[in-house]
């Protein structure tokens, strides 16, 4: 059987198609023509395709229009141009403006090769879609896009050697004329031949008695826009005239000055005159300088007497003639500034921990101090001492605060417990090598050791780290290590 090649609108643009040619219904606006190569093989068109198969090309109509036999047969027509290529074509789909396939046809098949394959040759595809009002469809594309092909060229001109549409010249438009040679017409239709223009320019030629211009006579006259000439012969143009009145209209108008616009003044010489409209004149200036220059008696100043005098800048004069700038003042003020006041007693020294490790004093850190409730491990009792800046000093101390609940136990001592509420801390030297002394208070609810001083020195890990506790009168030495009998432990 043989291969059938048909086209088949699809369901939706079956639906497009019939909702345009409801009352209020938009056009069906086809711009786009796809190209695909099946697959590989040659398609059957289907109704509820919504693309093709395997596309390989699409691009905008070249052309659609409505067949001049058929009243409800429109023809679009896609142009792919010689440096498009390399594929076959077997399928065809029609596109809308809304990206939906309207109608899908199968071909027969063709290559469409490239240039690079030794082969440039455009290439029409025509699609016939049957409708049922041709009003459904907009058949007007964009012409930006548009190639024109042979048969379009050829129509064309047909339908232009057919047309009477050459509309005659008037004088809004351009057009077609007739030459006339007449001298006398009023014509605005017909164009002059030369022969008219001829005869034209003869006539006056020959009538033409005119003298040059003087200031005695009329006659005629070159026009000049300079602005500077002393011509009698030349003429003035609008130009000249305007540069001319724009000169003079942006003179100074004079007005009489003030104390706050500049303006017309008149002169006096009166030397007892309080007027503020009127000017000095050098007469009256110069009575005035004698007047001061012969009254003046000024002598410098001293510490002793009011008089003239210097002023010095510098900030390490001792001199007793001089006086201080603004600039010199500034400079001892800001000085002045950084020093600190007698009568604070240190407590306006910036960096207070900074200052008593310059000067080698102890740092009193704190007389109440919380550490927070927990264990603590040497280890880490070392590591808070350090956040703290207990080894930025040579000695450093606090005291806890009296809270048993807001204070770690040290529990590794092998010497006893050490709970911090209440205890004096002392810490002497630096981290590398160190001496932590630790003083217990008198009574503990914490399960600390009281009335007992406990000593940690650390000089490196080579140097036997660790713990002792010293023994005294609240805290007797156990009997064991005296060589006697009786309690263990004194408490």
């Amino acid at each position: 059987m043989s291969t059938k090649f048909k086209t088949v609108i699809t369901t939706a643009g079956a639906a497009k198609l019939a909702a345009a040619t409801a009352p209020g219904g938009r056009k069906v606006n086809i711009t786009t023509m796809a190209v695909g190569d099946g697959g590989g093989k040659l398609p059957v068109p289907d109704a509820g395709q919504t693309g093709l198969i395997h596309e390989v090309w699409r691009h905008a109509l070249n052309k659609i229009s409505q067949d001049k036999r058929n009243s409800n047969y429109i023809i679009a027509e896609l142009v792919i141009p010689p440096e498009v290529g390399g594929f076959w074509m077997r399928e065809l789909g029609l596109y809308d403006d809304a990206g939906t396939l309207i109608a899908v046809a199968n071909m027969a098949e063709s290559y469409k090769p490239a240039l690079a394959e030794g082969s440039g040759r455009s290439q029409t595809c025509r699609m016939v879609i049957i409708v049922s009002s041709v009003a459904s469809v907009e058949l007007t594309i964009d012409t930006t896009t548009v190639m024109a092909t042979q048969d379009y060229v050829d129509d064309k001109i047909a339908e232009h050697e057919q047309s009477r549409r050459h509309p005659d010249a008037s004088l809004t438009a351009k057009g077609f004329t007739q030459l006339s040679s007449a001298t006398n017409s009023t014509s605005e239709t017909l164009a002059a031949t030369p022969k008219a223009v001829k005869a034209a320019y003869d006539l006056a030629n020959g009538k033409y008695t005119a003298q040059d211009a003087t200031i005695a006579r009329k006659g005629l006259v070159q026009l000049s826009s300079a602005t500077n000439s002393t011509s009698e012969t030349l003429a003035a143009t609008p130009k000249a005239v305007k540069a001319a009145y724009d000169l003079a209209n942006g003179k100074y108008t004079a007005q009489d000055a003030t104390t706050t616009r500049k303006g017309l003044v008149q002169l006096s010489s009166a030397t007892n005159s309080d007027s503020e409209t009127l000017a000095a004149t050098p007469k009256a200036v110069k009575a005035a300088y004698d007047l001061a220059n012969g009254k003046y008696t000024a002598q410098d100043a001293t510490t002793a007497r009011k008089g003239l005098v210097q002023l010095s800048s510098a900030i390490n004069s001792d001199s007793e003639t001089l006086a201080a700038t603004p600039k010199a003042v500034k400079s001892a003020y800001d000085n002045a500034e950084k020093r600190l006041q007698k009568d604070q007693n240190g407590a306006d020294i910036p960096g207070k921990d900074t200052f008593t490790k310059n000067i080698g004093a102890c740092r009193a850190y704190s007389g109440a101090l919380s550490t927070e409730a927990g264990n603590w491990t040497t280890a880490q009792f070392i590591d808070w001492l350090e956040s703290q800046g207990a080894f930025n000093h040579p000695y450093w101390m606090c005291k806890c605060s009296w809270s048993y609940g807001n204070n770690k136990i040290i529990t590794d001592t092998d010497c006893g417990t050490i709970h911090l509420a209440g205890c004096v801390i002392e810490v002497m030297g630096v981290k590398a090598a160190m001496t932590i002394r630790v003083t217990t208070p008198s009574t503990s609810s914490g399960g600390g050791t009281t009335s007992a001083q406990f000593t940690y020195i650390n000089h490196g890990a080579d140097y036997a780290p660790g713990w002792r506790r010293d023994y005294n009168t609240k805290n007797k030495q156990p009997a064991f290590a005296l060589g006697k009998t009786g309690n263990t432990v004194a408490k």
